[in-house]
């Protein structure tokens, strides 16, 4: 098989010539439109397939039908033992051309088997992966074609398994997700510019995002593919590729996410690194989520807050009661948490202040530490008398919660106070 680095070369070639319609050398399929820069993908996997499929019957003619059109295609999407195997299938020693004949159609039954995947269906799951073992070595470029035809279907669940199925193949795999990975992206461009909005279409956004999750998982070869996206224009390749970052090597991870958080100019993006460095439940990520304690929007601030709680340990701990200590407070008394079903719009600056700072309480609250229970106090003293509001309700919980307070009666501030001082060391 060609080595990875020249498939890959080789299917960005590949890409410009079909977007600039140019032709050059073996490839001589249909060029895409314009109007369509992504389309050939799908229109050249497809004709594969049924070059494949020719050498399921019994008819010679047919044979070496699929042969030419096989060899037409060109290596890039064939691949190198693809076309060792088409060579074995012209040899007068019919013990060795059969199997080559067979192995060949079985290449062209894959998306078949592919598009039969529903859901939870494990059993054609298994199917289909035994299939790919059967194909050895020799047909796995054509077993990943199979698989990149199951991204142009409407079924997320089959883009997941074709995925997973890539995933086994390993780093072979790496350039033809990285070109379906493009695809996706042309397609939604070109979608989103039809209906004039910039809505992502579910179906592209979908493929792309588990291209990413594949390229992550894919070891160093598929994860400097996956970063080099890291930097593109667009807000919605850039929020794939944090996506899937929690998925790569533990230093690619944190590397990566800790840039998103700290520098992406998208408050997207930057929640995202923030949600990311949650997932991993690295100390290593503490510092990045505590600066993101200062970041100009509040959501951000919410994610990164929600991360420190998930990791945990004392200095996770410090940064959310400075971040509490230090958070400006609404501008209007807090009233009861509105509900989705009374809101009338979006929520005013206020209530999204009030969101954060409850946050913050909260996931204090889910430390086990005993550190914030004085801040905390310092919050609830700020009321001049005990209140129903949501802010007051949560600082009593979260209270209640640290220091093991016996009832669910609403304290108010002095009661606290007695409280904390009979039992300074919690015992």
């Amino acid at each position: 098989m060609a080595h990875h680095e020249t498939v890959g070369r080789l299917a960005i070639v590949l890409l410009l010539l079909a977007v600039c319609g140019c032709r050059a050398g073996r490839v001589s399929a249909p060029m895409a439109s314009r109007s369509d820069p992504a389309g050939f993908l799908e229109t050249r996997v497809q004709a594969v397939q049924q070059a494949y499929l020719r050498f399921g019957t019994a008819d010679p003619a047919e044979w070496k039908r699929g042969r030419a059109e096989l060899r037409r295609e060109g290596a890039p999407l064939v691949g190198a033992e693809a076309l060792a195997l088409v060579d074995r299938s012209e040899s007068e020693d019919e013990s060795r051309a059969a199997p080559a004949r067979l192995a060949l159609w079985r290449c062209g039954r894959m998306p078949e088997l592919l598009a039969g995947m529903h859901g939870d269906n494990y059993d054609q799951w298994l199917a289909a992966k035994q299939e790919v073992l059967k194909l050895g070595a020799e047909g796995k470029e054509a077993a990943i074609l199979a698989c990149i035809l199951a991204f142009t279907g409407e079924h997320a669940n089959r883009h997941e398994l074709a995925r997973r199925l890539l995933i086994d193949i390993g780093p072979d795999a790496v350039p033809y997700l990285a070109l379906a990975f493009d695809v996706a992206t042309e397609r939604a461009r070109a979608a989103a510019q039809e209906d004039g909005t910039e809505q992502m279409p579910a179906t592209h956004t979908i493929v792309r995002e588990q291209c990413a999750l594949g390229l992550a998982q894919l070891g160093p070869i598929g994860q400097a593919e996956l970063l080099k996206h890291a930097a593109s224009p667009d807000e919605g390749v850039r929020l794939a590729v944090v996506r899937a970052l929690p998925d790569a090597e533990r230093n690619v991870a944190l590397a990566g996410l800790r840039r998103a958080l700290g520098g992406d100019r998208s408050w997207r993006v930057r929640a995202q690194g923030a949600i990311g460095l949650g997932r991993l439940r690295d100390p290593d990520g503490i510092e990045a989520l505590t600066a993101a304690q200062q970041d100009p929007d509040l959501f951000v601030r919410h994610r990164a807050a929600i991360a420190l709680g998930a990791i945990g340990g004392e200095r996770a701990v410090t940064a959310l009661c400075v971040a509490l200590l230090s958070a400006p407070r609404p501008a209007s008394p807090p009233g009861p948490e509105p509900t989705s079903a009374y809101r009338a719009g979006p929520p005013t600056p206020d209530e999204t202040l009030s969101e954060y700072r409850l946050c913050l309480i909260r996931t204090l609250g889910a430390s086990g530490s005993r550190r914030p229970i004085e801040p905390l106090y310092a919050e609830l003293a700020r009321f001049p008398a005990r209140e129903a509001t949501p802010l007051y309700l949560e600082l009593d919980r979260a209270l209640r919660k640290l220091t093991g307070a016996a009832g669910w009666r609403v304290r108010t501030a002095a009661e606290w106070r007695r409280l904390i001082d009979a039992d300074p060391a919690g015992k």
